[in-house]
């Protein structure tokens, strides 16, 4: 009986798809250690950092910055932003660049931690998915906004140009909270009166860009 047959080995053959095979490992092991990285890096993001990070979101970060609001986004315990795009800042300075400007002088960070302020819900990550129709949301300022909710699409009123602010991009997480991006400046408290008795009660540098504006 024949119990072993004499084959030749081919030893560089071995080799090669020795190495074949160690290249293949090495490179799935860096791919994962690379999604690790990524997911540590997304997951270590405050809600400053979500909203500093967005490209859609460059005017209410200098805003952040601005008012000294940066360090209370970047610290805060739980919380959700509802955060007014790039878009949404356009339309306002569309409708009345002097009010949009004078949002970023430094005579008015008082009244813009304010308006931001009520863009905040503090204590809370508020998920669109618990979003309910004819709910309300109150914000850090106690301004309180109308919710509504139609063919899965959230809106809270009342708003400084549309009426209602949609949310255009939901539940961007962050470790501190969760960020709404909206197509609309929300109308606190502080937005809610007219141009010119908005103005007036401010600042009374900005009486005569008031009655300019109407």
């Amino acid at each position: 009986f024949v119990l072993f047959e004499n084959r030749s080995i081919d030893i560089d053959r071995i080799t090669k798809s020795t190495k074949s095979i160690s290249i293949r490992i090495s490179t799935m092991i860096n791919r994962l250690f690379l999604l690790l990285s990524f997911f540590s890096t997304v997951a270590a993001q405050s809600l400053y950092d979500v909203i500093s990070s967005n490209p859609d979101l460059t005017v209410l970060t200098r805003l952040v910055d601005s008012s000294g609001l940066a360090n209370t986004l970047d610290s805060a315990t739980l919380g959700t932003l509802f955060a007014p795009s790039d878009q949404a800042f356009a339309n306002l300075q569309m409708v009345n660049p002097k009010l949009f400007n004078a949002l970023l002088t430094s005579e008015w960070t008082l009244h813009v931690q304010e308006i931001l302020g009520a863009h905040f819900v503090d204590g809370v990550a508020l998920a669109s998915a618990d979003a309910t129709d004819g709910g309300s949301v109150i914000t850090a300022t106690n301004d309180t906004f109308a919710v509504a909710v139609s063919s899965g699409t959230i809106s809270l009123s009342p708003s400084v140009i549309l009426g209602s602010a949609t949310v255009i991009q939901a539940d961007l997480n962050a470790t501190n909270g969760l960020v709404h991006i909206l197509d609309d400046i929300l109308a606190a408290s502080f937005l809610s009166l007219g141009a010119f008795e908005f103005l007036e009660s401010v600042n009374s540098t900005f009486v005569e860009l008031a009655e300019i504006a109407g």
